[in-house]
């Protein structure tokens, strides 16, 4: 893993249109927009954060795992909390 934050991430395909990723410094920035995301009520995949090995700032990423109720409840619950 490279140590240069400078450095381009990957970038990924959105809305048909390619677009670098969100970049956040810290690995709680990454899980509170994780929490954010996961607790609004259209969202049908779960995200999680991950460091990134090309920039090594953190990312946020889907899963292939379907986000139930009780997800959903507990990013609110956490976001409460920490948020």
């Amino acid at each position: 893993m490279r140590n240069d934050l400078s450095n381009t991430c990957k970038r990924t395909l959105y809305n048909g249109r390619k677009r670098p990723k969100k970049k956040y410094k810290t690995p709680d920035d990454a899980i509170k927009a994780c929490m954010k995301i996961n607790s609004q009520k259209k969202q049908i995949s779960k995200v999680v954060s991950y460091r990134c090995s090309t920039c090594g700032h953190y990312h946020v990423g889907k899963t292939d795992n379907k986000l139930s109720k009780s997800d959903k409840k507990d990013a609110k619950q956490w976001l409460k909390f920490y948020g």
